[in-house]
């Protein structure tokens, strides 16, 4: 009983011990100094830091806290198992004299060790007997070997799980998916293989914590339940209880850093029943290995305060496994040969490893890397360039990027500039202003690749089918950043307008009116601005044609192209074409008299034509002014005839045109003329006269018929249809009652009533036309 007591008080000062050392969850064995010298007597390193102890090398033991029972009769020995195979079959382990624990002591290597176990017993050692233990059974040797194996490999997991429980107040990533990082998903793989038992416990998908726990401690759990996967019995190596020592029973621990280079045993909180002599064993297996050898890989920049990770070729494949085990990296400035300590170790990836430059000051440059292994320094050929991440906040799409967003055009390439982009890692879009809004992921390229060298400009593809006109935040996101949200518009489908570019004149004296023809016109805003100064109003209209009215700044040059916001183009023209005069050429015969401005149908007419700004090629265009009497328009190139028209140049500004007028247009018709070039537009339509189709009249035959008012007369001719009156010069006409007949293929007959006698034997026939309030004089053959 009093031995419980006594045993359980010791338990007691051991927690009290362990509140002010790590082993978080778990108690504190004790607090010492494990250095050794190589044989040479170089400097001492602690012996967690090598990988080989060879023979003859100085192990020094020096205690910093211990609790007071390990200090008044507390015993610490030393178990060396031999690295060479052949040496440790006829030697087996060897036991170094036990020493106090409470004083520092010191031993020689007998040979290369392999494996070093320190047993530490609170109560008291039995040399003979540890002796007895380690070497009359070689598989004991061979489990303890593996014991201290894992015990380091489950060491290097607990400190790198503690530095995910330190870094866990960092904010994460709102627009990346909940997912274990790379290196958690390798911690729990390592974890798990140190703990087959437990291959369906994951510490890393509970969060931060489990009850009271964090991820180190749940592993620490882990380790003792299991003894490092070797050994079961809640924590204790009872195999061990069978060999020669049964009134023992040893415990397993595991080592955390303290400060200095010092380590703390951590043991598990647990109270023993048993009556027998505590012994608390940690293993440590060295690689005994030679130094690797390291080159660079295909990533050549780093990101400066920064996590990220480099590429690192090794000499062969198990140089590989050997990284974690340099220690003292650093980068060195190749410039002033600064040398600055990092932290480096293997990444997920085989070939990767990761670099924490986070808590580092490191000016932007060319770098070596290299490390120490025991005594000796390990350079990795190659170099790196450490860069400042570009500053995301003055990243903003290109122009013509904003231009090509518009919805349902499809898959739209766009581009990012303003900032370096060589360590951008992640691109994903989200609608703007709606609550949980998801990010989706975009496929991004750097031009000349991820992290080699500067690059300003970073190309992406969106899916405007995918997404609705509105706004949107593009997330972007550096090495080991918060993404920077970028603002852009996805803009609906624009108006369309077909007859661009608009061209508009200079010269113009009043604001020049132009029709916009397309659809979704109704969509155009009021006032459309150029930052030229060129500026349109716009009017009411249809979805397919609206008319605006447009005004320029005086500044504007002929051939200027002006483009606006909305799309439009405009195409700025030297002045119109103006015609001037125009001067009819009639015919010499004419069937019946013409009247001022009246032109023939079925003759020839020539015009003289003046114009100004008439620049080659141009056309003339003739036409009814009326369209109910046009017969259609006829449109002649300069030099060129068509459909009996010609058009020709016949001075500076003078131009020649003949035609037939019944051609374009029947009686009544105003003729008209629009002189067009092809750079400045066309002119306003002139008049050149009216078209009048006038009956001919062939012969006169006298009837004996009396009418009232005169005798019938049969007339012959053409066009006779066009009469409403008959009679002699200087006198009334008398109506005309009866419709022309058809006296052969071409020509008419028609009965008109004359007055008797006619004023003089040769006085000349005189008719009135359709609409006419005077009589024409009639030329017959």
């Amino acid at each position: 009983m009093i031995y419980r007591i006594l045993l359980a008080a010791w338990i007691c000062s051991l927690l009290t011990f362990s509140q002010t050392r790590n082993c978080v969850g778990t108690a504190a064995v004790g607090t010492f100094r494990i250095l050794v010298s190589s044989p040479n007597g170089t400097n001492p390193l602690p012996v967690r830091a090598l990988n080989n102890i060879a023979a003859n090398s100085k192990i020094t033991y020096e205690p910093i806290q211990l609790p007071d029972s390990l200090k008044r009769n507390g015993k610490l020995a030393i178990v060396a198992v031999p690295a060479d195979p052949d040496q440790r079959a006829a030697q087996g382990a060897v036991v170094l004299e036990p020493k106090p624990a409470g004083a520092t002591a010191e031993w020689i290597a007998p040979f290369r060790i392999g494996t070093m176990l320190i047993a530490f017993a609170p109560q008291g050692l039995d040399e003979k007997r540890v002796i007895n233990l380690v070497s009359r059974d070689e598989d004991l040797i061979d489990d303890l070997a593996r014991y201290a194996e894992r015990t380091v490999e489950l060491e290097n997991t607990i400190e790198a799980l503690t530095l995910l429980d330190a870094e866990e107040d960092e904010a994460a990533d709102p627009g990346q998916a909940s997912a274990n990082t790379p290196v958690e998903q390798a911690l729990f793989t390592l974890t798990r293989a140190l703990n087959p038992t437990s291959t369906y416990f994951n510490p890393l998908t509970f969060g931060t914590t489990v009850g009271p726990q964090t991820r180190s401690g749940l592993a620490a759990g882990m380790f003792f339940e299991n003894a490092g996967g070797l050994f079961p019995g809640g924590g204790a190596l009872s195999m061990a209880k069978t060999w020669l020592m049964p009134d023992s029973e040893f415990r397993t621990v595991y080592a955390e850093s303290a400060s200095g280079d010092a380590i703390t045993l951590c043991a598990q909180k647990t109270l023993s029943r048993s009556r027998n002599r505590m012994v608390y064993l940690w293993g440590y297996q060295l690689t005994n290995a030679t130094a690797p050898k390291f080159a660079q890989g295909f990533a050549t920049s780093i990101p400066a305060g920064a996590r990220s990770t480099i590429s690192v070729k090794t000499a062969s494949r198990q140089d590989w496994g050997l990284l974690n085990r340099v220690r003292e990296w650093s980068l060195v400035n190749t410039a002033t040969n600064k040398e600055t300590l990092v932290k480096l170790r293997t990444a997920s990836t085989r070939g990767w490893a990761e670099m924490d430059l986070r808590r580092v000051a490191l000016v932007p440059g060319t770098y070596k890397l290299k490390g120490r292994w025991d005594w000796e320094t390990v350079n990795v050929d190659g170099s790196w360039r450490v860069a400042a991440p570009g500053d995301l906040s003055k990243a903003r799409l290109t122009a013509d990027s904003a231009v090509r967003l518009v919805e349902n055009s499809g898959t739209v390439p766009v581009e990012l500039d303003g900032t370096d982009f060589q360590f951008v890692q992640r691109v994903s879009l989200k609608r703007a202003g709606k609550l949980g809004a998801i990010h989706t992921p975009l496929e991004f390229r750097l031009p000349e690749g991820f992290r080699a060298g500067p690059q300003n400009k970073l190309e992406l593809e969106i899916n405007t089918e995918s997404f609705h006109a509105g706004s949107y935040l593009l997330a972007v996101q550096q090495v080991n950043g918060r993404p920077q949200d970028i603002p852009l518009q996805i803009s609906p489908v624009p108006p369309r307008v077909s007859n661009l570019p608009i061209r508009v004149n200079l010269g113009e004296s009043q604001p020049q009116r132009v029709t916009l023809r397309g659809t979704g016109l109704d969509r155009l805003v009021s006032t459309i601005e150029t930052p030229e100064g060129l500026r349109i109003q716009m009017l009411d209209g249809s979805d397919t044609e609206r008319d605006g009215v447009v005004t320029m700044a005086a500044a504007l040059k002929p051939g200027a192209r002006v483009r606006s916001v909305a799309g439009l183009a405009f195409q700025v023209a030297g002045p119109k074409p103006k015609i001037t005069a125009a001067a009819a050429a009639l015919p010499d015969v004419v069937p019946t008299a013409l009247r001022e401005g009246e032109l023939p149908a079925g003759s020839y007419v020539s015009f003289t034509i003046k114009a100004d700004n008439v620049e080659a090629p141009a056309s003339i265009t003739l036409q009814c002014a009326e369209p109910a009497l046009g017969l259609g328009a006829l449109k002649v190139r300069l030099g060129d005839r068509n459909q009996g028209v010609k058009f020709v140049a016949s001075g500076a500004g003078t131009y020649y045109a003949s035609l037939d007028p019944g051609v374009v247009g029947q009686s009544g018709c105003s003729l008209t003329a629009v002189i067009e070039s092809e750079a400045a537009g066309a002119s306003a339509a002139f008049p050149l006269g009216t078209v009048v189709r006038m009956p001919r009249i062939d012969s006169i035959a006298w009837t004996d018929e009396k009418s009232a008012g005169g005798y019938v007369a049969i007339l012959k001719g053409i066009d006779l249809e066009r009469l409403e009156k008959a009679g002699w010069e200087g006198q009334a006409g008398v109506v005309v009652t009866e419709s022309p007949k058809a006296a052969d293929r071409d020509t008419q007959t028609l009965g008109v009533v004359l007055p008797w006698p006619p004023p003089s034997p040769l006085a000349p026939l005189q008719v009135w036309l359709r609409g006419d309030s005077q009589g024409r004089k009639a030329f017959s053959k």
